[in-house]
């Protein structure tokens, strides 16, 4: 073998060599190619990836663009595609059953394309209104049909002002046009009335909706809880009152409506809200007061007022195109949610808004703690007491609530001095309105008696809202 080895010593090493050419050859014939287009591959499919994740961002930001299915809910359920007659009888129907008056007759009529004098601002919910405005372009351009309605009714008095009361808050937007009513002359209490409605419809919502619904019948219509009442003729006084929609209302005299309990606070206010701006930004600060209602016509917004006041409610009233009556306040939402849950167990309808806190950045930082200290403190007392029977205030409570009410208006002074002379009164008003409320607490600490506590929410509702802009209006 060595022998062997020996004799072929050079062919063994060439043979050596050309093998190692050969895998040379292969590798870079066979090996690198194929390694660099598996690299120039996966560059490539990387590439590819990274264009799927970009358009699935593109498809999910125009996905946003669209109308989610609530919102389109939402918007068929205010103004739906077609006039929708029988949904708009059925409507009143069941309200004619619930406020137990009779609707004599009915006149309808539709009006396609022909509806101008209001903006889709004013038809739509306002919040409904901002999505779409942001989702669809040109809102304004879509043209608005109207169906009127013309409803002779009668019955009690009080029930056919229920009635109509009734009709603005349905969910299909309903505004009412005209609203007369005419006394008997032998039994006061009843009456005769004309109410002219009008409900909308917009063909022009078709492309961003889709709505395959098939009415039914949701409630079992009984003859039975029809009342009828014969009116022979319509004699007596004849009120008459149209919607307005476009002054801010002023207060009831306090003269009308009753002494305060404790002497301190108005009964009833209201406040004009100059800023236009509704939507809450993200991270802002905020505080939730509780809404009661919000009414477009005087005459309404009076009367549910009037029954707040009579039940020993001090409402605040934001008066605008849609007059929103508040009856409670809480720092934090929860608390909110907790009045509004009592107030609706009072029988008046209520919810929890959120507000946004509009200071300057020299205020927010002079004095925002303070504030919402003591807005915390205080509307955490007045819920124990409104809301648990047993509550005690016990004397470290009362004297928190007393320190924090102290450290604002000690806080608020630093800022007093250097500020235009308007705000100036306006942050003078807010201390004012907390010693009011200091004395009221030291009040239901003797006593125990929560009337007092409504009479703070009213006062802390006072102090929240001038703090951040709100202007009271003048009394007429």
């Amino acid at each position: 073998m060595t022998e062997w080895l020996k004799d072929n010593q050079k062919a063994i090493v060439y043979l050596f060599i050309i093998l190692l050419l050969a895998l040379v050859a292969c590798y870079v014939n066979i090996v690198r190619p194929v390694a660099h287009e598996k690299a120039n591959k996966e560059l490539i499919l990387s590439g590819i990836e990274q264009e799927v994740s970009a358009l699935d961002s593109t498809l999910a930001s125009l996905e946003s663009e669209s109308l989610s299915a609530v919102e389109k809910q939402r918007l068929l359920t205010s103004v739906p595609l077609k006039p929708n007659v029988e949904e708009i009888i059925a409507d009143l129907e069941r309200t004619e059953m619930a406020t137990d008056i009779v609707i004599d007759d009915i006149s309808i009529s539709i009006e396609p394309n022909a509806y101008e004098e209001e903006k889709w601002r004013h038809i739509l919910p306002e919040d409904l209104y901002e999505r779409l405005q942001e989702r669809m372009a040109k809102i304004e351009d879509l043209t608005v049909s109207y169906v009127e309605l013309t409803i002779n009714v009668n019955g009690l008095e009080d029930n056919i002002h229920w009635f109509v009361q009734e009709l603005e808050h349905l969910e299909r937007t309903i505004h009412v046009q005209n609203y007369t009513f005419g006394l008997e002359s032998e039994k006061e209490d009843r009456a005769n009335a004309n109410i002219t409605i009008r409900t909308f419809y917009s063909e022009d919502f078709v492309p961003f909706v889709e709505n395959d619904d098939v009415f039914e019948l949701d409630y079992e219509f009984d003859a039975d809880l029809i009342k009828r009442y014969v009116i022979p003729n319509r004699i007596g006084t004849t009120q008459e009152t149209n919607n307005q929609m476009s002054q801010p209302v002023s207060p009831i005299p306090t003269s009308q409506i009753g002494e305060p309990l404790v002497g301190i606070s108005p009964k009833f206010d209201v406040y004009e809200n100059p800023y236009n701006e509704r939507t809450i930004r993200e991270g802002a600060q905020v505080f939730y007061v509780v809404q009661t209602g919000g009414y477009t016509s005087e005459y309404y917004l009076y009367k549910a007022v009037d029954k707040l006041v009579n039940e020993g409610f001090y409402p605040r009233v934001e008066g605008s195109n849609l007059n929103m009556i508040y009856t409670a306040i809480g720092q934090n939402e929860s608390t909110a949610v907790s009045k509004a849950a009592y107030i609706d167990n009072r029988g008046f309808t209520s919810f929890s808004k959120a507000i946004p806190y509009q200071l300057t950045k020299e205020e927010e930082s002079a004095f925002l703690v303070e504030a919402q200290d003591a807005l915390t403190v205080v509307t955490e007392i007045t819920a124990n007491g409104l809301m648990t029977p047993d509550y005690l205030l016990t004397d470290q409570k009362l004297q928190e609530a007393l320190t924090k009410i102290e450290s604002y208006q000690t806080k608020v002074q630093t800022i007093i001095n250097i500020t235009s002379e308007p705000r100036k009164l306006a942050l003078e008003d807010t201390v004012a309105f907390l010693s009011r409320v200091e004395q009221l607490l030291k009040h239901y600490y003797l006593t125990g008696d929560p009337s007092v506590l409504l009479e703070s929410e009213g006062l802390m509702l006072d102090f929240a809202l001038t703090l951040n802009g709100f202007k009271p209006l003048e009394t007429k």
